[in-house]
């Protein structure tokens, strides 16, 4: 199943299965599985740390972003919340169009002259997911590995 994340970055995963996955391991080694969700997290982390070094500019972004490794195994790397309430606008999805206000260039001014529409790109997360991609691909799919093995070696799968 193709879908686009909130970055507008493309997936492709069925989901379904690997919540399946995460919930045999988890049945079949406690242990395993807490070692893959490390795994995981760190993966989701690098991604996040590139992030805020993208979004140095702001000094509320950085400090609004977070990683968290769901029951079934997906990696959500987000930013926004009530301290951040501009991240979603700035990143749009990566798609499309973001309408925002003018202000006067004069300095010392802080005067509403007007509104612009400005083609968005991903601004600070989704070039950090293109920049690891293959990285964390690879490091997840090598947590899975590990955990399904250690899994099979305590005869739980």
């Amino acid at each position: 199943m193709a879908n686009a994340a909130s970055t507008g970055q493309p997936i492709v995963a069925d989901t379904r299965q690997l919540s399946r996955l995460a919930r045999d391991i988890r049945a079949a080694s406690p242990a395993a599985w807490k070692a893959c969700r490390v795994a995981l997290r760190a993966s989701g982390q690098t991604i996040l740390d590139t992030a805020k070094a993208n979004a140095s500019y702001s000094s509320r972004i950085p400090g609004s972003g977070k990683v968290v490794v769901t029951a079934g195994g997906n990696i959500k790397v987000t930013f926004g919340g009530e301290s951040a309430p501009d991240a979603a606008a700035i990143e749009n999805k990566g798609k499309g169009f973001v309408r925002h206000p003018t202000f006067s260039p004069r300095p010392g001014v802080d005067e509403k002259v007007g509104w612009t529409s400005a083609r968005s790109h991903p601004a600070f997360l989704g070039p950090a997911l293109d920049a690891h991609r293959e990285e964390i691909a690879a490091a997840i799919i090598a947590a899975v590995g590990d955990a399904v093995e250690h899994a099979l070696k305590g005869g739980g799968l």
